[in-house]
């Protein structure tokens, strides 16, 4: 009995000085990566994105709860190069207002990628069409943007049910290793064939289309008789 007490003793304090040993030398492999804020430099592009799928449910007596999962996708030029944007999300609606949450991602031709976490919120509309609006936390990028930090957010809405086409404002910063800003081109997207003729005006104002298709430079003088510019 005496001797079982005295190993019990020495083991206790050699279990200890391994685990102390393991943590030190455990290592976050995956460190999150800078948190950046929307500056200067940003850009606004316009996207018109279609589902190619989604998985959706509709419960309850009324059947006014809708949750599942969509994808999104749309073309548009983005830090001056063409680009594809997607968003893989998640939705809990209840009569076509809600959150929604999931994945945003930029792809080049290249193979560069610029990738956020998104959370969102939808919120139906009078007319019929639906609200969105949504943060993006940045969670990495490759290829050209693999040393970067990034944010980015949108705005849109859509006219019909969750899965048909939408059309957001991303807005996205994204500054490269070393503190330098990605050359910044604001462009609007190339329209889909899927994309419906109209576009939802509570996804894309036009007052603020006008905005980002002619930037302002240093250069042009102000003047307090300068005719001013209505967004059509």
């Amino acid at each position: 009995m005496r001797m079982s007490l005295r190993r019990s003793v020495l083991l206790v304090p050699t279990i200890a000085v391994a685990a102390l040993a393991l943590a030190g030398c455990t290592k976050d492999v995956n460190p999150p990566p800078t948190t950046l804020a929307l500056g200067e430099s940003a850009e606004t592009v316009t996207v018109e994105m279609t589902s190619p799928g989604k998985t959706t449910y509709k419960v309850g007596p009324d059947g006014d709860f809708e949750y599942g999962q969509n994808k999104l996708e749309g073309k548009a030029t983005v830090l001056g190069q063409p680009a594809t944007v997607e968003i893989l999300g998640n939705v809990e609606y209840l009569e076509g207002s809600g959150p929604f949450y999931g994945f945003l991602s930029v792809k080049w031709d290249d193979g560069s990628i610029l990738g956020f976490n998104l959370q969102g919120g939808a919120t139906a509309q009078p007319n019929g069409g639906t609200g969105l609006k949504a943060t993006a936390r940045f969670l990495g990028g490759s290829g050209q943007f693999v040393d970067a930090t990034a944010a980015a957010r949108f705005v849109g809405g859509r006219d019909g049910a969750v899965g048909s086409p939408i059309i957001i404002r991303l807005t996205i910063d994204v500054k490269k290793k070393g503190g330098s800003s990605s050359t910044s081109t604001t462009a609007k997207a190339t329209t889909t064939t899927a994309a419906p003729a109209s576009s939802s005006t509570t996804a894309a104002p036009s007052s603020t289309t006008t905005t980002t298709e002619a930037p302002t430079t240093t250069e042009a003088p102000t003047t307090t008789d300068a005719p001013t510019t209505t967004a059509g």
